[in-house]
């Protein structure tokens, strides 16, 4: 006889209910080691930072005496905090509502997304982790906005 034919029976509904109950706490398992995966500063969070902040913390333009193109300048910079996550000064003015405190200002660019703030919260909890980079020179470095200075010429 055809065990599918009929009206569903309570054992056939508690089975169906079990697979799903799996298929959620699967996908919730995935979603949290999603959550935990190593994330890569060069190809994550540089590109983040390089598209909302560079423009005024970079190194054309240093709000606040501020920039953020290495891990070293947001450690000098006092905005990262890998002790305490929650409080680095940088997610602070990320998730801001305040709109005198949120980061970037809202005439200077839109806000970033909730994806993109996960991304930040997760790097910092995992140590910030980011290679060793040079500090970009300064523009004013430049040997042409040097002050001439005439060359003392041999005897």
């Amino acid at each position: 006889m055809n065990d599918t034919a009929g009206p569903p029976t309570l054992a056939r509904l508690g089975k169906f209910a079990a697979l799903i109950l799996l298929a959620c706490l699967c996908a919730g398992t995935a979603a949290a080691e999603s959550n935990s995966a190593p994330v890569d500063y060069a190809s994550q969070i540089k590109p983040i930072l390089a598209e909302k902040c560079y423009s005024c913390h970079g190194r054309l333009k240093q709000e606040s005496d501020l920039r953020l193109e290495t891990r070293s300048l947001m450690i000098a910079g006092g905005v990262l905090d890998t002790e305490s996550p929650a409080d680095s000064e940088l997610l602070v003015r990320v998730t801001s509502t305040d709109s005198e405190l949120r980061m970037p200002p809202a005439d200077e660019g839109a806000a970033l997304k909730a994806d993109e703030i996960a991304l930040l919260r997760s790097w910092i909890t995992q140590g910030a982790v980011a290679p060793v980079e040079s500090i970009p020179a300064s523009p004013s470095e430049h040997w042409a906005f040097r002050k001439v200075v005439r060359p003392v010429v041999p005897h």
